[in-house]
């Protein structure tokens, strides 16, 4: 009797270990952070040599985009940087032509619902008339484009700084965001020289 009760004892303890333990992989990954820049090298400060590819931790769609530091040109000079905590560098066609374009794309957890938005933001600046776009686009698990929103824009002002936004409403079933730049040339041909630069690309999920 005594041998039996000591084996139900040894039992019943180790059920009870086993029922407190943590179930192996049943950890459910924390949810995407609010007003926090989900972009890697969203500041265009990572060197060029870190990776491989013009833009580091972004891909390259079309064109020859680079990076330069503030003050290799008479604009931006290195008083912009600070002024717009762009850092040191940051993205430009100067010396290119036609059309340059770089992509990311970021995973997004426990946000799929319209009360959350993903806005996009860059800050912009060069030669009056040449162009930006940016997009934002929602994806769903299959990486197709569910919800996009595109903004074109202009250079008005010579070497002046100014900001372009692509903000969408996410869906239910968002499981990615994707955000994408263009800098254009003034003209459409594919030899028009392109003299736009970019600085301080985010990507925030804001709750609605």
């Amino acid at each position: 009797m005594r041998h039996r009760s000591r084996g139900f004892s040894v039992l019943a303890a180790s059920l009870l270990l086993v029922a407190t333990l943590p179930a192996t992989g049943s950890a459910q990954p924390p949810d995407t952070a609010l007003n926090v820049n989900l972009l890697k090298n969203g500041t265009f400060n990572t060197k060029p040599t870190d990776e491989t590819g013009p833009v580091p931790r972004w891909t390259n769609l079309a064109g020859n985009p680079t990076i330069e530091k503030f003050g290799t040109r008479s604009w931006p000079t290195k008083a912009y940087g600070k002024k717009y905590n762009g850092g040191a560098r940051y993205i430009t066609c100067y010396g290119g032509k036609g059309t340059h374009t770089i992509t990311q794309t970021v995973d997004v957890i426990g946000r799929s619902s319209n009360q959350y938005q993903a806005k996009f933001s860059i800050s912009y600046g060069g030669v009056k008339g040449h162009r930006i776009t940016v997009q934002t686009e929602a994806l769903n698990a299959g990486g197709t484009t569910i919800k996009e929103k595109t903004t074109a824009k202009a250079l008005v002002i010579t070497n002046s700084y100014k900001k372009s936004v692509a903000a969408i409403n996410l869906q239910p079933n968002t499981a990615q965001v994707r955000v994408t730049v263009t800098l254009r040339a003034k003209g459409n041909g594919a030899n028009a020289a392109c003299k736009v630069m970019a600085d301080t690309a985010q990507l925030v999920i804001l709750a609605r």
